[in-house]
């Protein structure tokens, strides 16, 4: 899903949540992850193309999906129990819950509008267990895409 996509549908639970909790703690770190969490691309990005830093082709190569590798860390399901241990510990505090949420709602909508080659995917162990390999995480379709509009 595309960054813009991510900032709507994380404006839009961030003022839910916000209000529903009573906190623009809340609001403001929905709005946050929800977005934010997409910095993990610019691992692959490094380590796909060195150090060196090109915004216009960091997006195109995110566009088509044309790493060779995938790591992404921060998109891991595995991250979910780390929540669940935080929120027994520490119980649900409006801006842990903004976190949560906006974590959620960017992995819930990558799941369901990504190319996945497999619905585990999302797992960090599924990707190693193929070496990182985009093109064995995700569908052959979603590699080499182009777009088509200019910028």
């Amino acid at each position: 899903m595309s960054p813009m996509r991510h900032a709507v549908v994380s404006a839009g639970a961030g003022a839910a949540a916000g209000l529903a909790l009573h906190s623009w703690g809340a609001a403001g770190a929905c709005l946050v992850t929800g977005v934010m969490l997409d910095l993990d691309h610019f691992f692959d990005y490094f380590i796909d193309q060195g150090p060196k830093l090109d915004l216009m082709e960091f997006f195109d190569l995110c566009e088509r999906s044309a790493f060779k590798k995938c790591s992404v860390l921060f998109h891991a399901y595995e991250w979910w129990p780390l929540f669940f241990l935080w929120f027994s510990v520490y119980g649900s505090q409006p801006v842990a819950l903004g976190i949560f949420t906006g974590f959620a709602l960017h992995m819930a909508f990558d799941q369901f509008t990504n190319a996945l080659a497999s619905p585990f995917t999302y797992f960090i162990s599924y990707r190693l267990y193929h070496g990182f390999e985009m093109r064995r995480v995700f569908l052959p379709s979603a590699a080499g895409r182009r777009r088509t509009s200019s910028r």
